[in-house]
């Protein structure tokens, strides 16, 4: 893999493309805080500490590893490089959607623990919890932050 070369962002600030050994190390500290938060409460709107919903579990958890998502899972959906389901690594963002093939109905996301284990904030009465990716309404792709 060569260096990529700076982009310049909309405000002028320079960046450049993380190599895939520095989208490795993000990704497992992603992972270390997310499994550092099982048994966490579900709080909606949450974003930590004491508790989380789905996008602020997958928004703190990429943030101690020096990455900023946006807030909901949604929007989260786009912030990376998707990748096929057969290809996630851990970190990756998992989604859940009304319809599949439409990522405006995104309802849901979870970070990858590679395979088919994640780690989930899911709903009102559980704890953040490390679950195998469920079908109805699994999105094809994850994105890769």
């Amino acid at each position: 893999v060569l260096p990529a070369a700076p982009v310049v962002a909309s405000q002028g600030a320079p960046i450049k493309a993380a190599s895939l050994e520095e989208i490795d190390a993000q990704g497992n500290m992603a992972v270390t805080f997310a499994l550092s938060q099982v048994g966490k409460p579900y709080v909606y709107g949450g974003t930590g500490p004491y508790g989380y919903d789905c996008s602020g579990l997958a928004l703190a958890s990429w943030l101690t590893a020096g990455v900023h998502l946006p807030r909901t899972a949604s929007e989260q959906y786009y912030a990376g490089r998707h990748v096929p389901l057969s290809e996630v690594e851990p970190g990756d963002l998992i989604f859940w959607a009304s319809d599949t093939a439409d990522p405006s109905t995104i309802y849901h996301v979870a970070i990858s623990l590679g395979g088919d284990r994640t780690v989930q904030a899911t709903e009102t009465g559980q704890s953040v919890e490390v679950i195998s990716m469920w079908g109805p309404g699994l999105v094809p792709v994850a994105t890769q932050p």
